[in-house]
C-alpha cells in the first residue's frame, strides 16, 4: 500500500475565505461568532459560524454562471474544491476522485419550496438538488465543465464525522491504488433545519461557545466546507508536488450508547484514537497536539475529555477546540478541523481555546488558552465524533522521505481498468421488501403488482424480534434494518459483526420531512426533537450498531442510486485490508413517502408504480461460511458518463 500524501487544501468558513484568511483567525485568535444574516429564520437570537456572503455573492466567488439551482452548500463546497485544487496544482488530465461528506444535501431548497414540494409541484430542477448525491454530484458537474476530469465521486454521511469518513475512504482509494488523486472533505451550510433541530436539543449556547470549560453551555452553529487533496507518495514526489503532509493514519468506532449522546467513558471515541494510532505506527507521545471535536456541550467535553486521558494517561499533549472561531460546522467540520491541523502543521502553531477559564473538575487537564508559535510540530490528531456515536480520528505528520534524497520518477498516466479482484464470501442475507419477508427460496411465491400506487413494504411481525416498547421508538426504515440485521446474523451463525456499512440513497426521508414538517407547522417554535434525532442517514446503521453493542467500523453511504456500490466497495476494501476485520454486515435501506414519491416520478419520469423501498442485509465474509450462497469475485469500480 502506497503512504498517502497531502498536497493541497481549501477552505471556507465564517473565518473568511482561504486558506490564509483562516491562518490569520487562528493565528490572532479572531471568534467569527455572531448574529445570522443570511438565513431566513425567526431564531436571529441564536448565535451562529455563518459565512458573511449571500448566495448570489458565493456564485460570483466560485464564478458559478449556470442557470441550474445550486444549493448553498454545494456552492460553499465548490469553492473550496477550487481553491485545494489550485493548491495543489494537478493538471486537468488526471484522474480524480471526489469524496464528499454532508447530512442535509440541498435541504435549504427544500425548506423554501416546502408548500410545493407537499404537492408535488416542484419545478423538476429544485426536486433534483433535494437529496444528499445531488450537492455532491452539482459540485463534480461543475468542476467538470470546467475541465477537470472526475471519473468517480461518492457521497459520505455520518453526521458530524462525515468530512472526516470521507478523508479516509479516499486514502483508502489511493492505498488500493483505485484512484491516482482524490479531492475528499465535506460541506453543509446552516438551514432551518439544523438550527431548529439543534434548538430543540437544548444543545444550544446564547453566547459564544465555549469548549472544556466547566461553565459551558452549549454549541454555536457554523457552516463552511473544506478538501484536502491526496496523492500516493509515488505520484506526488514523481510530478515534484508540494507536499503539505501525511495522512499517517485513521480510526472510526461506533460508541454503540445513544443517538446522540456519547457515553461516560468515550468507548468510541477512545477506540477510533487508538486505531488511528496503531495505523500510523505512532505512540501516544508521538502526538504534539489534538484538535478536539469540543463542541462545548456538557456530554461531548467530557466524554471526549475521558476518552483523552484513557489513551494519553498523565502526559495528555496540548489540547484545543477551534469551533469558538468556526462554529460547529457539523458534517463539514472534520474537513474544516483537518485543514486547520494542516495549517499548524505547517505553520508550527497550536491554536488557542478561548472561553475557556474554569476547569472541568473530572478531567486532569486543560486546554490551550494562548496561541503557541513555533512549536515544531510533528504529528497532530483531530477528532470527530457524530450523531450515533460515529466517532472517526486522523493522524497527520509532517512529511519525511524514507530515504536521504530519495526521489521517484515522473510517471506518466495509465490506462487502469479499475478491477479489484477479491474473494469476498456472502454467507447469509435477509430482505424486507415488497415480496413476502424472510422466504426459504425467494423465487417462490413473487407477488405481481399492478396499479399507480409506489409499492409498500410486507412488514414482518416486529414483536418477534423487538419488544412492542423499543419498536414504537423506532422508524420504520430503521426497524427494517434492525430486523433483516438480526435475521442474517442468525442465518450466519454470527453474534456480532466486525464493521456495519450502511448504503441509503436518501436516509431517514420520513422523519426527515417530518421534522421540517414540524418546523413549519410551529412557525420554528415547537417542532419536534424526535424527529430530528432519527432524522440523518446514519440513523439507520448506527441504530443497528446501538442495539448489537457494536463498536466496530460504522459508516454510511448515501450518493442517492449509487449508494450501494460505494457501500461494497468500502466493505471490500476492509475485508481485503484490515486483518481485525473478518465479517461485515452490509445493509442497504431506503423507504418512500407519498410527498418523495411525487416527487421521485417528477424527476424520473417513471410511473409511481415502479417505485418501491426496502432493506437488505448481506453477511460479507474473508471466510467462507456454512451458509455461503455465493462468492464475490471482482470488483469494478464505475465511471462516471460526462
Amino acid at each position: 500500500m502506497d503512504k498517502v500524501l497531502i498536497t493541497g487544501y481549501g477552505i471556507i468558513s465564517s473565518a473568511g475565505v482561504g486558506i490564509e484568511k483562516t491562518y490569520i483567525s487562528i493565528r490572532d485568535s479572531l471568534s467569527h461568532i455572531g448574529k445570522i444574516k443570511y438565513l431566513n429564520t425567526l431564531h436571529q437570537e441564536i448565535l451562529c459560524g455563518e459565512v458573511p456572503y449571500s448566495n448570489e455573492e458565493l456564485k460570483l466567488l466560485a464564478n458559478y454562471s449556470s442557470s441550474e439551482i445550486i444549493s448553498r452548500a454545494s456552492l460553499l463546497g465548490l469553492i473550496a474544491a477550487l481553491e485545494a485544487i489550485n493548491s495543489s496544482a494537478i493538471g486537468k488530465d488526471r484522474e480524480i476522485a471526489f469524496i464528499n461528506g454532508t447530512t442535509v444535501g440541498g435541504i435549504d431548497i427544500t425548506e423554501k419550496f416546502y408548500d410545493k414540494y407537499k404537492s408535488g409541484d416542484l419545478d423538476i430542477q429544485v426536486a433534483k438538488v433535494h437529496g444528499i448525491g445531488a450537492q455532491s454530484y452539482s459540485i463534480v458537474k461543475s468542476l467538470q465543465s470546467r475541465g477537470y476530469n472526475i471519473t468517480y465521486y461518492d457521497s459520505i454521511s455520518t453526521a458530524c464525522s462525515a468530512a472526516a469518513n470521507a478523508i479516509s475512504f479516499g486514502a483508502e482509494l489511493i492505498k488500493n491504488r483505485l484512484a491516482d488523486v482524490v479531492i475528499a472533505g465535506g460541506s453543509e451550510s446552516l438551514t432551518k433545519f439544523h438550527l431548529n433541530g439543534f434548538n430543540s436539543l437544548l444543545v444550544l449556547d446564547n453566547e459564544t461557545c465555549k469548549p472544556f470549560d466547566a461553565n459551558r453551555k452549549g454549541l454555536n452553529l457554523g457552516e463552511g466546507a473544506a478538501y484536502i487533496v491526496m496523492e500516493s507518495e509515488e505520484k506526488a514526489i514523481g510530478r515534484g508536488a508540494n507536499i503539505l503532509g501525511s495522512l499517517a493514519g485513521y480510526g472510526n468506532a461506533c460508541d454503540a450508547f445513544h443517538q446522540t449522546a456519547s457515553s461516560d467513558n468515550g468507548e468510541g471515541a477512545y477506540i477510533s484514537m487508538l486505531k488511528a494510532l496503531e495505523m500510523s505506527s505512532l505512540h501516544p507521545q508521538d502526538i504534539d497536539y489534538i484538535n478536539a471535536h469540543g463542541t462545548a456541550t456538557l456530554n461531548n467535553d467530557l466524554s471526549e475529555g475521558i476518552a483523552i486521558e484513557r489513551l494519553f494517561k498523565n502526559k495528555v499533549p496540548p489540547v484545543s477546540s477551534t469551533k469558538w472561531i468556526t462554529g460547529h460546522t457539523t458534517s463539514a467540520s472534520g474537513g474544516i478541523e483537518a485543514v486547520i491541523s494542516l495549517i499548524a502543521l505547517n505553520k508550527d502553531i497550536i491554536p488557542a481555546n478561548l472561553g475557556f477559564k474554569d476547569k472541568i473538575e473530572e478531567l486532569s487537564f486543560t486546554p490551550i488558552t494562548e496561541v503557541k508559535k513555533g512549536c515544531k510540530l510533528m504529528n497532530v490528531l483531530s477528532n470527530s465524533f457524530g450523531f450515533g456515536g460515529n466517532d472517526t480520528s486522523l493522524i497527520f505528520s509532517k512529511y519525511i522521505p524514507q530515504l536521504k534524497g530519495e526521489t521517484y520518477p515522473v510517471t506518466q498516466e495509465t490506462e487502469r481498468e479499475n478491477i479489484l479482484d477479491c474473494n469476498i464470501y456472502i454467507n447469509s442475507s435477509a430482505s424486507i421488501s415488497a415480496q413476502l419477508p424472510f422466504p426459504e427460496n425467494p423465487l417462490e411465491n413473487i407477488r405481481v403488482y399492478s396499479g399507480n400506487e409506489p409499492l409498500k413494504t410486507i412488514e414482518p411481525d416486529y414483536k418477534k424480534f423487538i419488544s412492542p416498547i423499543v419498536a414504537r421508538r423506532l422508524s420504520n426504515v430503521v426497524k427494517r434494518a434492525f430486523v433483516t440485521s438480526k435475521v442474517a446474523l442468525n442465518r450466519a451463525n454470527i453474534t456480532l459483526p466486525d464493521a456495519i456499512i450502511t448504503a441509503s440513497g436518501l436516509g431517514c426521508v420520513d422523519y426527515t420531512e417530518k421534522f421540517i414538517e414540524s418546523i413549519s407547522d410551529s412557525n420554528e417554535q415547537l417542532p419536534q426533537p424526535s424527529f430530528f434525532i432519527s432524522s440523518t442517514p446514519n440513523t439507520i446503521g448506527s441504530g443497528v450498531a446501538i442495539s448489537l453493542k457494536a463498536h466496530g467500523y460504522n459508516v454510511t453511504h448515501a450518493n442517492d442510486e449509487l449508494a450501494f456500490e460505494g457501500a461494497l466497495l468500502d466493505s471490500i476494501l476492509l475485508l481485503k485490508n484490515d486483518k481485525n476485520v473478518n465479517t461485515v454486515l452490509l445493509n442497504s435501506s431506503d423507504e418512500t413517502t407519498p410527498y418523495l414519491s411525487k416527487v421521485y416520478s417528477k424527476v424520473t419520469k417513471i410511473d409511481n408504480s415502479y417505485i418501491s423501498e426496502g432493506t437488505l442485509s448481506f453477511i460479507l465474509g474473508r471466510e467462507k461460511g456454512e451458509n455461503c450462497s455465493a462468492v464475490i469475485k471482482s470488483f469494478t469500480s464505475f465511471l462516471l458518463n460526462t
